[in-house]
C-alpha cells in the first residue's frame, strides 16, 4: 500500500523496515516485498527504526521520506524526526464509524467494530444510528463476541472505552456528527448508501453497503489503506502517488511583460517598505532605476 504509489510516482528505490525475530524476515513479507518493487530490507522495526531511516546507521541508509503507519511510539519517532526526513503523516490509532439506519445488519456491524477493536487497546469503533433498536442489538452481539475472540485481552480493554453507540434523531444528523468526527474508515450500512455518501465530505476511506468491509481495504480491494486518523481527514487524504511527487514551479518572462509587472512590484513593494525589491524588478527596463 506504500510501494505501488511510490513506483507510480517513478521512485527509483524503495527501502522496508519491518519488525523481525533477531535477522530473520519472514518469507511472506520478504516475497511481497519482491513482486512490490522493493530494493532493500531491514530487520529493524519501531521508533528505533524510523530513526535509523532519517538519519542513517552503518548498515542502513538514510532515506529522503518516511512513510506508513505504526504504533504510539512510531508516530512520536515520526513526529520527532520530521525536520530533518520528510513523512507523510501521522496515523493511528485505527478507528471506525458504522453509519447505520434501520435496515442495517446487526452481525455485519458488530464484526467489523471487533476488526478496529483488535487493533489496538487505543482503537476506536463507533456505530452511529438512527434506530436505537440497532443499537441495542449490535452492542449486545458485540459483547458476546468480545467474550469468544482469541484477541479478548486487547478487545476487552479498547471496547472500555473505545466501543461508542450513538443515537441520532435523523441521518441528516448523523451525516453532520461523521463529517465533523472525519473518521478513518467510514463503513455506511443504509437503505441507500450511495446517497448516503453524497454527504460525506471528510472520512479517511470510505466503504457502501453491507458487503463492503473495512478489511477488505485492509488486505485486497484496491485503495490505499494508509488514512489519516483522529480527525486529521477532515485536511489530508490517504497515502497516494501525490506523496512521491515534487511540483517544481517555473517563470520566463520577456522583456515587455516585466516591463508591464514591474509597475506592479513598484507599488507593492514600497507599499511594504522593500524598495529592494521594487528596483530589482525595475532592473528589468532599461534605465528606470532609481539612483
Amino acid at each position: 500500500m506504500a510501494c505501488v504509489p511510490a513506483r507510480i510516482a517513478g521512485v527509483k528505490e524503495i527501502a522496508v523496515c519491518t519488525p523481525a525475530k533477531g535477522t530473520h524476515v519472514s518469507s511472506e513479507i520478504l516475497y511481497a516485498a519482491r513482486i512490490c518493487g522493493v530494493t532493500e530490507v531491514h530487520p529493524v522495526g519501531g521508533a528505533h527504526s524510523i530513526a535509523a531511516m532519517a538519519y542513517g546507521t552503518g548498515s542502513i541508509r538514510r532515506v529522503q521520506k518516511i512513510v506508513g503507519p505504526g504504533g504510539a511510539f512510531v508516530s512520536a519517532a515520526k513526529l520527532a524526526v520530521r525536520n530533518d526526513c520528510e513523512i507523510d503523516f501521522l496515523a493511528g490509532p485505527s478507528e471506525v464509524l458504522i453509519l447505520a439506519d434501520s435496515t442495517a445488519d446487526v452481525l455485519v456491524a458488530a464484526h467489523e467494530m471487533l476488526a478496529q477493536l483488535e487493533h489496538d487497546p487505543l482503537a476506536r469503533a463507533v456505530l452511529l444510528t438512527t434506530s436505537r433498536k440497532i443499537a441495542t442489538e449490535v452492542k449486545q452481539l458485540l459483547g458476546r463476541l468480545i467474550a469468544n475472540t482469541p484477541r479478548k485481552g486487547i478487545v476487552s480493554k479498547a471496547a472500555e472505552k473505545g466501543a461508542i453507540f450513538i443515537v441520532a434523531k435523523s441521518m441528516d444528523q448523523a451525516l453532520a456528527f461523521s463529517n465533523e468526527y472525519a473518521p478513518e474508515h467510514l463503513f455506511i450500512d443504509v437503505q441507500n448508501p450511495s446517497a448516503a455518501f453524497k454527504g460525506v465530505k471528510n472520512a479517511g476511506s470510505v466503504f457502501l453497503g453491507k458487503s463492503s468491509s473495512v478489511v477488505f481495504g485492509d488486505y485486497c480491494s484496491g485503495t490505499n489503506h494508509i488514512l489519516p486518523t483522529r480527525g486529521a481527514a477532515s485536511m489530508k487524504s490517504s497515502l497516494s502517488v501525490y506523496d512521491f511527487l515534487k511540483v517544481v514551479p517555473y517563470q520566463k518572462l520577456t522583456r515587455k511583460g516585466a516591463a508591464s509587472l514591474s509597475k506592479v512590484v513598484d507599488t507593492i513593494a514600497h507599499a511594504e517598505g522593500l524598495p529592494a525589491h521594487a528596483d530589482a524588478a525595475l532592473a528589468r527596463v532599461k534605465g528606470d532605476v532609481r539612483p
